[in-house]
């Protein structure tokens, strides 16, 4: 009866990690991260022609600062969504292996009483 306890324990703080992730790394949260970045680059865009020579080479490699930094959010995004799912997948399994698991002690005590 402990094992399954422990089995339910560990299932269940599986879950709620899968949950407070969720809760944190929203489509919503995502997108406003794009926005933020994308008005950022429209803002340089636009201060760019004000600029003297170099001061717009500056900001011209800052604006390229801000897209590899989209780039790297999204390939972020990418492996976070593998990642979810691969957990996902492990709990799942966790769980089918934590109820199949007394169903097989079961299976085992009658196999030595018989």
């Amino acid at each position: 009866m402990f094992g399954g306890q422990v089995a339910l324990a560990r299932q269940s703080a599986i879950t709620n990690l899968v949950n407070s992730q969720e809760k944190f790394d929203t489509p919503a949260t995502s997108l406003w991260k794009h926005v933020y970045l994308k008005k950022l680059r429209d803002a340089l865009e636009s201060l760019k022609g004000c600029m003297t020579r170099r001061n717009k080479d500056d900001v011209k490699e800052t604006i390229a600062m801000v897209e590899a930094l989209a780039v790297q959010l999204t390939q972020r995004e990418g492996k976070l969504i593998q990642e979810k799912l691969e957990v996902k997948k492990l709990a799942t399994f966790l769980k089918q292996a934590s109820e199949n698991r007394p169903f097989y002690r079961k299976k085992q005590m009658s196999r030595a009483s018989g």
